[in-house]
């Protein structure tokens, strides 16, 4: 059997141009991973190649963000499990332990590393989201196995248990942690999304079977089920949790979410098994109809209370894994489904295609219906 290339991508759009990076790698014959790198291009969108480059060592790197700066610098964060990583102005120049996170930040045109630096410490530390502040600093999530984690002026400065989250924040030079802090339960907690209000404060969504998970001024304070979803806010210094909550009923609900700030709302979508998922009054679907439904709620930024949620999907499986809010302030959700019968309207494509098939759906939530 030959080498079988896999790849794992991200994109990016900017104007007439597409930036993209991911994870590039090949299974042998026995079809266990050798090396891995990543590939950062940039491309006109009509295909022309303006820049391409590898990143890596000698060891695994993933790619899980690609992000450009006011500049339209090129920044990447993944992880690496590399001695030799590529190492420029860095805050952290020795690799830590098993898989470390990564920050390098390129040129606009791909030709030169600005700054690269390992952030971690002797476990596993993935990361799974970054969002830039108004100064180009970098706030940065993940999960950690580490116990010696770097924490800075920390909210919790200990690992708490089997996997931990953490939040750091990075200065706009990438010379300095800001601060970074651990946050979670003693079991396993994992974060999928960041944003930022016009404060700073930090929001992240994720999730958790910890029933010991962090809960302040909450919507729901227990655990529902074997795992819940969270939803947390934290001040701008990253060292005082405003409000953390649960977010489930009594089934499972699932490890990715996201989360938009539009308003004085905050909106999350992702996908559950639960028949008894908080539903508001108002919503567009009020009833579990599948294996597993999608998601959508929305809270106020100022306090942890639910102020709309809603099911949507078929008869077999949804997850949203995507929300945004539009100009005109409809929720804009995406996933996946392996319903015949998901809800469609003005529909594109209203037919299912294969096993699985992407969806995404326009909701008006003031009208509680499907656009």
């Amino acid at each position: 059997m030959k080498a079988v290339t896999i790849v794992l991508a991200l994109f990016l759009l900017i104007g007439s141009s597409m930036v993209m990076t991911g994870n590039l790698g090949q299974l042998p014959n026995n079809m266990k991973p050798q090396t891995q790198f990543s590939p950062i291009e940039k491309f006109e969108l009509s295909q022309t190649i303006l820049s391409s480059t590898f990143l890596g060592g000698d060891g695994t790197e993933s790619s899980w963000v690609i992000l450009l700066d006011g500049d339209d610098n090129i920044i990447v964060v993944g992880s690496t499990s590399s001695d030799d990583f590529p190492m420029v102005n860095a805050l952290d120049s020795t690799h830590n332990g098993d898989r470390d996170c990564f920050i390098t930040k390129f040129s606009s045109d791909a030709t030169e590393i600005l700054y690269s630096t390992y952030i971690g410490g002797s476990g596993r530390d993935i990361p799974y989201d970054c969002i830039l502040g108004t100064d180009g600093s970098f706030y940065v999530i993940g999960r950690t196995e580490s116990t010696d984690f770097p924490v800075v002026n920390a909210y919790n400065s200990s690992h708490n248990g089997d996997v931990d989250c953490f939040l750091f924040k990075l200065s706009p030079s990438g010379d300095a942690l800001v601060f970074s802090t651990y946050f979670g339960g003693t079991d396993f907690d994992v974060p999928s999304c960041i944003q930022l209000d016009s404060s700073g404060n930090v929001y992240i969504s994720g999730y958790t079977d910890s029933a010991t998970f962090p809960v302040i001024n909450a919507y729901d304070a227990s655990i529902g089920g074997d795992n819940d979803n969270f939803l947390l806010k934290f001040n701008s210094a990253g060292n005082d949790l405003i409000y953390s909550t649960f977010i489930g009923g009594s089934g499972t609900e699932n490890l990715l979410t996201s989360i938009a700030i539009h308003d004085n709302y905050i909106y999350m979508s992702g996908g559950t098994s639960s028949s008894d998922f908080p539903i508001t009054s108002v919503c567009l679907m009020p009833t579990y109809r599948g294996i597993e439904d999608a998601y959508v709620l929305r809270m106020p930024l100022s306090e942890s209370s639910l102020n709309y949620s809603t099911y949507y999907g078929g008869s077999l499986e949804e997850s949203a894994d995507f929300i945004s809010i539009d100009s005109s302030g409809y929720v804009v959700i995406a996933g996946d489904t392996l319903s015949e019968n998901l809800p469609m309207l003005s529909s594109y494509d209203s037919s299912k295609n294969s096993f699985t098939d992407l969806f995404v759906v326009k909701i008006n939530i003031s009208a509680s219906s499907s656009n």
